[in-house]
């Protein structure tokens, strides 16, 4: 499929559940409760122009998915998430932003993407190590997801998720995946994961699988090769939240500050991943 027909696709499958009055979602009553103090709902994925094309240029593109907790969507004045749209600059992973979860993002898809391809990797994820390989020509290739659809709360990290999200976010997610059928997907959910994240709940969704590669420390930092129903692989990584801190503080900081646990940890997923992913056929 080309981009605009996973956009297509994706735009129906929304329209089932969100069909409430102003959009909202059909569980909307059932998980907002008392949280009043609403920053954003219905929330739907972020599509890279190019998603679904398995070249660009010389490069090999693979269908890629990172999925965090929840977005913050500013500009967003009405605070109900639009209909995708690849004319509609929301509806598209940011080309620019630097923030510390963002370079989480961009390290890891610049790093999957120039390791499959034999190039230049990043050094480490500071912005200077990323524009000097000049990752913004990645960041057009994958998609950006939210685990959890709707926001709720006062603050910008911390925020409460009922036992109604907990439940019907993960089926829209999982509906969102049926469809964008990523070769990789990326999980940068260490706390409030909810269960479709757990890695004892997803080995059982599928047919088989198989660890590729983990760090001895815990199982935040791990990759698994799941293998679907028609036969396709599909690689799961999961890594700390660019954000978050993979030790204590005083170790080294968050995730994208942290050159330890990038050289010593996070890349030896990586590389484990990329070269398991080489062997399999995976445009079947």
């Amino acid at each position: 499929m080309n981009t605009q027909e996973y956009v297509n696709e994706l735009n129906e499958m929304y329209s089932k559940f969100y069909c409430g009055e102003k959009g909202y979602c059909k569980h909307w009553k059932n998980c907002k409760i008392n949280n009043d103090n609403i920053k954003f709902y219905s929330d739907r994925v972020k599509i890279g122009k190019d998603y679904g094309y398995s070249e660009m240029g010389n490069l090999k593109i693979p269908k890629i998915v990172f999925v965090g907790l929840e977005g913050l969507h500013e500009g967003i004045s009405d605070k109900c998430i639009p209909s995708i749209s690849l004319d509609n600059p929301i509806s598209q992973p940011s080309l620019d932003a630097q923030n510390n979860h963002y370079r989480g993002v961009r390290y890891v898809l610049s790093y999957l993407i120039t390791k499959l391809n034999g190039i230049s990797t990043p050094k480490d994820a500071t912005i200077e190590s990323l524009e000097r390989i000049d990752d913004k020509q990645y960041l057009s290739s994958y998609c950006l997801t939210n685990i959890y659809k709707c926001a709720f709360g006062k603050g910008k990290s911390a925020l409460p998720h009922t036992e109604g999200m907990k439940k019907h976010c993960q089926d829209i997610f999982v509906e969102e995946l049926k469809i964008l059928h990523p070769d990789i997907l990326v999980i940068q959910v260490v706390t409030s994961r909810p269960d479709i994240l757990q890695l004892n709940v997803l080995k059982e969704k599928f047919v088989k699988a198989e660890e590729i590669e983990r760090v001895d420390r815990n199982y935040n930092t791990i990759s698994y090769k799941f293998l679907r129903k028609d036969g396709t692989p599909l690689y799961c990584i999961w890594t700390y939240h660019g954000n978050g801190g993979p030790y204590y503080r005083k170790q080294g900081g968050v995730f994208v500050n942290n050159k330890k646990y990038i050289e010593k940890e996070l890349n030896k997923v990586l590389d484990a991943t990329i070269c398991d992913y080489q062997k399999s056929d995976f445009r079947k």
